[in-house]
């Protein structure tokens, strides 16, 4: 099958989002709580050291990752979460020591909670073993739609030397 061109997948795109906007909040949760069994029973999940996963966005419906980072650090992983720089286009990753947020260690930023700088220290290594990312959707050959920025794709790239799995949800 052939890569989606960029007119379909931002169809696609606008298309998953605007029904994942329509979910009420009961399926939103009954859908995380799946999404979170499945996560949780995963075993490069239980096999893994080093987290990464996105803080997702209760405004843009997104799957409920809190419970995932709770389960994570609860279980001894340790948990890296992304901060976007709009700047320099690209995601900078952050350990996350403890959860839920501490609200004055967080921001939010087009939706999304991100860890203030005085509170944290970019994790320049880069070396994770499963990554957990947003989507807004994904095609038959596994390939990941986020939002359209390409943030996620360049920290892909930027890891690509690293042995990881990714979770798409």
């Amino acid at each position: 099958m052939e890569n989606i061109d960029f007119e379909n997948k931002q169809y696609y795109r606008k298309l998953c989002m605007d029904r994942r906007l329509k979910l009420d909040k009961d399926e939103v949760f009954n859908k995380s709580k799946k999404i979170y069994e499945n996560v949780i029973s995963l075993k490069e999940i239980k096999q893994a050291s080093r987290i990464f996963c996105y803080l997702s966005s209760e405004e843009k419906n997104e799957v409920n990752t809190g419970a995932i980072i709770l389960w994570l650090l609860n279980n001894k992983k340790e948990v890296y979460i992304p901060k976007t720089d709009w700047k320099e286009k690209k995601i900078k990753i952050y350990n996350l020591p403890e959860y839920p947020l501490p609200p004055h260690k967080f921001v939010k930023k087009h939706g999304i909670m991100e860890p203030v700088n005085e509170y944290f220290t970019e994790y320049l290594k880069k070396d994770m073993d499963v990554l957990i990312l947003p989507g807004t959707s994904g095609d038959v050959n596994g390939i990941r739609y986020g939002y359209g920025s390409g943030f996620f794709d360049r920290m892909l790239v930027s890891l690509s030397n690293s042995k990881y799995r990714f979770i798409s949800i």
